[in-house]
């Protein structure tokens, strides 16, 4: 199912010109953690999710080596999520798992790629997520919630 989505996103990609500088749009140079705390007061706090995730896109073009690069990551997931775009915060959450496992964000993305999956009515992907969520990652915090997923459905 993830390569699926993988290949359609691939299909829907589009290139966006940035918008060049002008006297009226010019905002103030921002640090790092401005960029991302920002981003996250647009998601988190105003559901904002296209304006914070366009900013968590900036935040990871420009700090690659940032240590709140897999946090943003992982809250582009969120902002998808937001919006019940549940396919591409699959997607997203996927690339949290697979690239950074040992990152306490994998867990937690693990948690919301089973519950996008369960929005989209694939129970047994949701399960299937849960449960390997409680085996690779038994000591962490999402591990109660995924167990009370599971006792439920």
């Amino acid at each position: 199912r993830v390569e699926e989505l993988e290949q359609q996103a691939s299909r829907q990609t589009t290139m966006v010109q940035p918008l060049q500088p002008t006297e009226q749009n010019k905002e103030p140079v921002l640090t790092a953690e401005q960029l991302y705390q920002n981003a996250l007061e647009l998601i988190r706090n105003q559901k904002k999710f296209a304006e914070g995730r366009e900013m968590l896109e900036s935040f990871i073009k420009k700090y690659p080596e940032h240590d709140l690069y897999i946090n943003a990551l992982y809250w582009i997931g969120e902002s998808f999520y937001g919006e019940k775009q549940y396919e591409s915060a699959i997607l997203q959450f996927q690339d949290v798992i697979s690239k950074y496992p040992s990152n306490a964000k994998a867990s937690a993305a693990m948690l919301k790629q089973a519950l996008a999956f369960n929005a989209l009515g694939d129970g047994e992907n949701a399960r299937t997520t849960m449960q390997k969520l409680i085996e690779e990652y038994p000591d962490s915090p999402q591990v109660t919630p995924a167990k009370n997923y599971l006792e439920k459905n």
